[in-house]
């Protein structure tokens, strides 16, 4: 590989950093805030709870059919469309005022805003399998600094008005369209020339199945759910 060439293979992983970082940081500022908001539309904790489901449920089925997607369009044309859906969606969320607005928030953003899942695929394509594994731990370090910082942002801009923290997120998000619109070229190279779903692409029970059969990799799901679960239920309270 030239000198030239890791210069590009920097520049572009440095740019996908950026990008998940404000990602991160505008999602992280709402997450805290949007449990305020919905008790203010008069939804009781369990109301409160199902909302800040939404989001995860749609994102079960949308994120393998987006992955599927972009191996057919590209990375970039894909990670813009879902980057535009999560500034909607914060959009929403900042003049909500009634309870349809709020969910209709989540639906959009859970939906279509896939936004993690084509910037992961994006690394894999840019990264060879030797430094894969380093490159997807330095995106774990940009996720947790944008945790860092967004609930503090988000707990500062609440003091002003619910909205603010949204309307700081979707202009987060806006940056974040920009960063890839103008600095991000695409990443995929060869693209698929057909286009299909099955059943199993979008629910993957076989490869469920196959993964659990591993001790190792068993062991290692169970980990990461406990976390995720643990997680999202200290965030939501």
């Amino acid at each position: 590989m030239s000198k030239d060439q890791d210069k590009n293979f920097d520049k572009r992983l440095l740019i996908i950093f950026l990008i998940l970082f404000t990602e991160v940081l505008g999602f992280s500022s709402v997450m805290a805030i949007i449990p305020y908001l919905a008790d203010d539309l008069g939804l009781n904790e369990f109301q409160i709870g199902l909302v800040l489901s939404i989001f995860s449920i749609c994102q079960l089925f949308a994120s393998p059919i987006t992955g599927k997607l972009s191996d057919k369009y590209g990375r970039k044309p894909l990670l813009l469309f879902s980057q535009t859906s999560t500034f909607i969606g914060f959009f929403l969320l900042g003049i909500a005022s009634n309870v349809w607005i709020l969910v209709a928030a989540r639906l959009v953003d859970g939906l279509l805003g896939s936004n993690m899942t084509v910037a992961q695929a994006y690394i894999s394509d840019v990264t060879t399998p030797k430094y894969r594994t380093k490159m997807f731990g330095y995106s774990s370090a940009v996720f947790g600094a944008g945790l860092i910082f967004g609930p503090v942002i988000g707990g500062i801009l609440s003091t002003i008005n619910y909205s603010v923290p949204m309307f700081f997120a979707a202009g987060v998000s806006l940056l974040s369209i920009m960063l890839v619109l103008i600095f991000l070229p695409e990443s995929l190279n060869k693209k698929e020339t057909k286009l299909e779903f099955k059943f199993g692409d979008i629910i993957p029970i076989k490869e469920t199945k196959q993964f659990f059969k591993s001790v190792k990799i068993r062991g290692i799901l169970m980990v990461f759910f406990i976390y995720s679960f643990g997680f999202f239920l200290f965030i939501s309270t």
